[in-house]
């Protein structure tokens, strides 16, 4: 068996690095979308149905609200701009997060009574999906950048570290 693991790490240190940067990726993608899929019966199990839809509903404006106001420009137009600014990334990094979500935040602050209306949810709850939306379009920049550069290690990490601690704090 000793002798197994010493020929499949020596298979794996021949490995080109932006293969190895993929095969990483994939594993955090299996392992998150794993966890998902694990603990959605045990949430609807816990919360009642009220609670459950009002999960729902925030995640789901969260997923429309980051399309909107990110452009989901950290998909594809993000890695460019790594190109084209090679010396300049963290600037073009904040300036990038900043300005998409603000933008759309100061629409919120402007008429947050016809939106809490609009979006069903109550206005404290609408500015903490705003913070979320800061937090995670920062870690999906950080993200493809660290992809980017094939820096898969700290990636690997932060996903699985982060998978585990929300799912777990969240149960």
């Amino acid at each position: 068996m000793k002798k197994f693991f010493e020929e499949l790490l020596r298979v794996y240190k021949k490995i080109p690095l932006p293969a190895k940067a993929s095969m990483w990726f994939v594993f955090c993608s299996v392992v998150q979308k794993g966890i998902a899929f694990i603990t959605t019966p045990i949430f609807t199990r816990m919360m009642s149905t009220k609670e459950y839809g009002l999960v729902s509903v925030y995640s789901s404006w969260v997923s429309i609200l980051t399309v909107v106001l990110t452009l989901q420009l950290a998909t594809g137009v993000y890695n460019k701009a790594m190109i084209r600014y090679e010396e300049q990334r963290n600037e073009y990094t904040s300036s990038m997060t900043t300005l998409l979500i603000s933008g759309g935040l100061g629409i919120f602050l402007l008429f947050p009574k016809q939106l809490s209306n609009a979006l069903g949810m109550s206005t404290s709850l609408i500015i903490a999906m705003f913070v979320d939306l800061i937090f995670s379009q920062a870690m999906s920049f950080w993200t493809v950048r660290n992809r980017f550069e094939y820096e898969y290690k700290d990636i690997v990490g932060y996903t699985i570290a982060s998978t585990f601690f929300s799912t777990f704090g969240s149960v």
